[in-house]
C-alpha cells in the first residue's frame, strides 16, 4: 500500500489524532494492526488513551514511530504530545486513582455545569432570594411596631408649661399622641410640643401598624 502523507488539527487528543491517521487511510483496526505489526489489542489501546494496559513506554514510542512513517508525519510531534498526555494522566491517576482510570474516561467525561443545569441553578437562586425577601417583609409588618420615646425619657416633674415630646416609631404605622394623629416622617421620627395643664399630665403614645397590631407607651408628668 502506497503511504500518503496526512495533515492534522492541533486541538485534538494523541488518542484522536492516532485514530485520525488511521481512518485518512481508510483502513480498519484489524487492518492497520497488519501493516504497522501492531497487536489489535496494543492499537485499540492507543487509539482509545487506555494507557494502563499498554506496554511500557519504550514500546509505545516504537508503535508511533511506526504511526508516523506509515503516515508520513512528524514522529517527534507524536512523542512530545504523548510524553505530555502520559504525565498529566499519572498525575490524576495518582491523586484519583479510582476515578481516572484512563485517558479515554478524561475524553468522554462530559462538562458538568450545562446550560440546562446552570439555568435550574440560577432559577433556584432567584426562588430562593425572593422567598428570603417575601419572608422579611411579612415578618417586618407582622410584629408589634415599635415606639422609643427620647423625650421625655421617663416619668419626670416639670416646671416649664410646654413639653417637647419627641422621638421614633415604626415607619410603616400610623401614630397617636393622647388621641390625636401626629405625624412622622419617612424614618418614622417624629416632633410636637405639648402644653400641660396645672398638676398631674397623662401623655399616651399609640403606634398601630397596618395589620392592626398596637404597641402604647405611656408618661405621667408632674406640671408645678
Amino acid at each position: 500500500m502506497s503511504f500518503q502523507a496526512t495533515t492534522l488539527k492541533n486541538d485534538l487528543t494523541l488518542a484522536d489524532k492516532l485514530k485520525a491517521l488511521r481512518q485518512a487511510h481508510g483502513l480498519g483496526v484489524k487492518e492497520f494492526s497488519q501493516e504497522l505489526k501492531i497487536h489489535v489489542s496494543d492499537l485499540r489501546n492507543l487509539e482509545n488513551g487506555v494507557y494502563e494496559k499498554l506496554p511500557a513506554a519504550v514500546y509505545i514510542k516504537g508503535f508511533l514511530k511506526r504511526y508516523a512513517r506509515f503516515c508520513q508525519v512528524s514522529s517527534t510531534e507524536l512523542y512530545q504530545q504523548y510524553d505530555k498526555e502520559r504525565f498529566v494522566f499519572e498525575k490524576l491517576n495518582k491523586k484519583s486513582p479510582d476515578i481516572v482510570r484512563t485517558m479515554g474516561v478524561l475524553r468522554s467525561v462530559k462538562p458538568f455545569l450545562t446550560p440546562r443545569i446552570l439555568i435550574i441553578i440560577l432559577g433556584g437562586v432567584l426562588l430562593a432570594g425572593l422567598f428570603g425577601y417575601f419572608g422579611y417583609q411579612v415578618n417586618f409588618l407582622l410584629k408589634s411596631p415599635v415606639i422609643v420615646l427620647e423625650s421625655p425619657s421617663a416619668d419626670i416633674i416639670t416646671w416649664d408649661k410646654n413639653l417637647i415630646i419627641k422621638g421614633t416609631a415604626s415607619a410603616n404605622g400610623q401614630l397617636w399622641l393622647n388621641n390625636q394623629p401626629l405625624k412622622t416622617d419617612k424614618d418614622g421620627h417624629f416632633e410636637s410640643v405639648l402644653s400641660l395643664s396645672q398638676g398631674l399630665n397623662s401623655i399616651k403614645l399609640v403606634v398601630e401598624n397596618p395589620f392592626g397590631k398596637k404597641t402604647e407607651m405611656v408618661r405621667n408628668i408632674m406640671f408645678r
